[in-house]
């Protein structure tokens, strides 16, 4: 059974009265989603309940986790069914949508089977009364076989044995489908194992996941079943467990709300994680979630790797470079992406050679992130990324592309798809294709559909555009006191690009008082080419080592990848030429990661991640240095000009 909803408005303790359990006056908000079980009234069985907490920043995740058909629960209340403001409560927007748009959350499913029960929660309150059949609940009736409407006070339990009586036939109405006897023994045992295992300390459960083949293997021994994978599939759709398959997983998530509350944890108000996030323009590691949130909270590396894979999986983010095997993964999250990139879009161009618009009534949260989704798991590093939008560039067709969200007073929502380039109508038929895959899942259907294109349209090669302007950035350590020309070679190499036409990005030009050096950072990692100018201070420095390492970690950890993007020069304190010099480097890393370890627990939530890159900077820069000392570096201002702009 799903609880459909708007913020605030008494879906919790409706399913603490269904639980039996007493009212709470002063509960706080639902945050993220919490399962739990209820009897089903007067009937043979248990709802299992996913209680959806209301925050704006939900909305778009909780459809990930309806995989087939439910009782729906729609709680309402006149206030809350009149307003599509934001109210901020505690930090968090909520967002109430009107009655009618969680219908058509609903319809998604497209199931006339589907049981739907409104309730009018709160008419205990002054001023309030029984409203009676939503207008929009009594459009719905013609849609489905069984929607009933109800009004009550889960503060003082009028109308609570109305509502029962309507579940009870909800349930009846349901029509689950019917199992074998093996199978239905199998589920029992999973769902026992996972109660007993629910009643033991945290530290103390040992049944969260099960393996493929421990999955085969109660199979075989508890059902006798022929064809487990099969029936696994059912289990997933049925919302008993959760299966992690991919190219480098396969496992069975069973203790879901332990996942769960791992992954909505991000979100939570009362952690700054999410704050981060938003910093680092979605952009993230396990390593990095691991110093925010996870690893105070005792979950292991391995665990904590699951965590990233249940979120990719589940369309919360994606991959755009390095490993998950060697752990230089790094993703994104599209709700935490800029609203827009403030003109550094790659493919912006005023007149494509093809476009086209899909409009409709109404765009469900999530969608724009699963076309975000679809595109950057293909696209990876090579894409450009914003909250409502993406663009890049298809090597096949040597074309450049832009998805984007939109609005139109009178059309009402868009989404627009453009492409300029010598093949730009053959991609973009492909990008349709893919749009209106993903407006399938969603079952969105726009008001104008898109010229005919072929079912055979070969997916995307993303690529760099070779015509997208290039930035360069240099990377080095400010002179000092003590050193006041270590900048020196800097400046003169920058005067002698500007004369050859070559703008070089730096710290120095680029960041006024007041205004954040890691957004500056941020934007050095991503750049196109970048001069890294080593010195003794450079290597002693945490700002310079987390550019030098965080390009690194965006070339995937990969030498050529890393090789591709940097241009190198080092000064003679440098010291990087021999073992000695780059195991001191090393030492002097470690040794500041364990000065730090006493302080630990009265640090902030960002020191605490730059600490954690202190343990990176000692694993994996000596390996970076050995790399670069392989090299011939220039020597001399002339050599740099002519090797760095060449």
């Amino acid at each position: 059974m799903g609880f459909s909803p708007n913020g605030r408005i008494g879906k919790t303790q409706i399913c603490n009265r269904l639980r039996d359990k007493p009212f709470e006056s002063n509960a706080d908000s639902t945050h993220g989603i919490q399962l739990v079980n209820a009897p089903i009234p007067g009937g043979k069985g248990s709802f299992r309940i996913w209680d959806f907490g209301g925050q704006e920043i939900y909305h778009g995740t909780h459809a990930l986790f309806f995989r087939t058909r439910a009782v729906f629960l729609l709680v309402w209340t006149p206030e809350t069914d009149n307003s599509e403001e934001d109210i901020p409560v505690y930090g968090m927007q909520f967002r109430n949508r009107p009655v009618e748009w969680w219908l058509n959350f609903v319809g998604l499913f497209k199931d006339r089977s589907t049981p739907l029960v409104a309730v009018q929660n709160q008419i205990d309150r002054e001023g309030a009364y029984d409203r009676g059949d939503h207008p929009a609940v009594a459009l719905m009736r013609d849609n489905l076989d069984y929607c009933r409407s109800l009004a009550m006070s889960a503060s003082t339990g009028e109308g609570l044995a109305s509502l029962k009586e309507r579940l009870k036939f909800a349930a009846d109405r349901f029509n689950p489908p019917l199992i074998g006897a093996g199978r239905l023994a199998v589920m029992k045992t999973l769902q026992k194992m996972l109660a007993e295992d629910q009643a033991k300390p945290s530290k103390d459960r040992q049944n969260r996941t099960l393996t493929m083949s421990e999955f085969c293997d109660l199979c075989e021994k508890t059902g006798g079943i022929s064809s487990p994978e099969q029936f696994l599939s059912f289990l997933h759709n049925a919302g008993e467990l959760f299966w992690l398959c991919s190219h480098d997983a396969d496992i069975i998530i069973l203790d879901q709300a332990w996942a769960l509350e791992a992954i909505y944890a991000i979100y939570d108000r009362e952690r700054k994680c999410w704050t981060n996030l938003l910093q680092n323009r979605g952009r993230f590691s396990r390593q990095i979630m691991g110093s925010f949130i996870w690893d105070a909270q005792g979950y292991t590396d391995e665990e904590q790797k699951l965590f990233v894979s249940f979120m990719c999986q589940s369309g919360i983010c994606f991959k755009v470079s390095g490993r998950e095997d060697d752990d230089s993964a790094v993703y994104i999250a599209p709700d935490a992406l800029p609203e827009n990139l403030e003109g550094e879009h790659p493919a912006r161009f005023e007149t494509p050679d093809e476009e086209h618009f899909y409009w409709f009534d109404q765009v469900f949260p999530g969608f724009m992130r699963a076309i975000l989704v679809a595109i950057g798991h293909r696209a990876g590093i090579n894409g450009t990324y914003w909250r409502h939008g993406c663009s890049g560039y298809d090597e096949r067709r040597q074309a450049r592309f832009r998805i984007e969200k939109t609005h139109h007073e009178d059309k009402g929502h868009g989404l627009h798809l453009s492409a300029q380039g010598p093949h730009a109508a053959d991609l973009l038929g492909s990008l349709c294709k893919l749009s209106e895959s993903v407006m399938e899942l969603f079952a969105m259907t726009p008001k104008s559909l898109a010229p005919n294109h072929s079912e055979g349209y070969p997916d995307l090669e993303y690529g760099l555009d070779p015509n997208a302007p290039k930035s360069f950035f240099v990377s080095y350590a400010w002179g000092d006191d003590d050193d006041p020309e270590r900048a020196q070679i800097v400046d003169e190499f920058c005067a002698r690009a500007e004369e050859e036409g070559t703008h070089i990005r730096r710290d120095k030009n680029e960041i006024m008082f007041g205004q954040s050096i890691t957004e500056f950072m941020e934007k050095l990692v991503e750049g196109d080419r970048i001069l890294l100018v080593l010195t003794n201070k450079y290597l002693h420095s945490v700002p310079c080592m987390t550019e030098l390492y965080n390009v690194w970690h965006s070339a995937g950890h990969d030498p050529e990848q890393f090789l591709l993007k940097v241009k190198l020069f080092a000064a003679p304190d440098a010291n990087i030429f021999n073992p000695v010099g780059r195991g001191l480097i090393g030492k002097y890393w470690h040794e500041e990661y364990e000065n730090q370890m006493s302080v630990l627990n009265y640090m902030g939530d960002r020191d605490r991640v730059a600490h954690n890159q202190l343990r990176r900077f000692y694993t994996h820069v000596p390996d970076i240095l050995e790399l670069i000392s392989d090299r011939l570096l220039p020597r001399s201002l002339d050599d740099l000009v002519t090797y760095a702009l060449d």
